[in-house]
């Protein structure tokens, strides 16, 4: 019996730490999202991340109206535009975490705009927070995959205007510094 309890003790052990340690370092990181004033034929909006008083600021910026009937953008040519004043380093590290990389956010030199590819899908709904998207039922999510530097570098980005919310979240670890050195030079 008593190898019975050490087995369960050690097996509730591991688990409890892989909890915690997916508490950390989830594979994603989500921020508030609010639509922002835009030019006709234009979807813009501000992505904003707060963690102890430092705020990142950003603004996502595609040639379309993703708003109902239409379901998909197919591939949407945008930007992801600097914000003046946003403290982006505790966001970039956390998205380091989350993408996979080494902790480290990797130099960039300053851009106003870096150029982005978007292939979103509309009206998607989950679950649960761990659980992939899905068109039946439909929701109010616009999940897709994001582009940077011509396809070289890929991340998910997923955005719920309805509630205000979006997140990046990993595509493939091995994208994780060029994604980091993309949204660098931008935040």
């Amino acid at each position: 019996m008593r190898p019975i309890i050490r087995s369960f003790l050690a097996l509730w052990l591991v688990l409890f730490s892989l909890a915690g340690w997916a508490q950390q370092a989830p594979w994603w990181v989500e921020f508030k999202l609010n639509p922002a004033k835009s030019a006709p034929g234009k979807t813009e909006w501000i992505g904003s991340y707060l963690e102890d008083g430092k705020e990142a600021r950003f603004v996502i910026s595609i040639p379309s109206n993703l708003s109902p009937p239409n379901n998909s953008g197919g591939m949407l040519v945008g930007s992801v535009q600097r914000v003046p004043g946003s403290q982006s380093e505790r966001f970039l590290l956390r998205l380091s975490h989350a993408l996979g990389g080494r902790g480290k956010v990797p130099s960039s030199s300053r851009l106003d705009s870096v150029p982005i590819i978007w292939a979103p899908s509309a009206h998607q709904s989950r679950s649960s927070r761990s659980s992939g998207f899905s068109s039946v039922p439909a929701g109010d999510w616009i999940a897709g995959k994001l582009y940077f530097d011509d396809g070289a570098a890929e991340v998910y980005m997923n955005l719920n205007p309805k509630e205000g919310i979006g997140e990046f979240s990993v595509k493939d670890a091995v994208y994780a510094e060029k994604v980091l050195r993309a949204l660098a030079s931008v935040l």
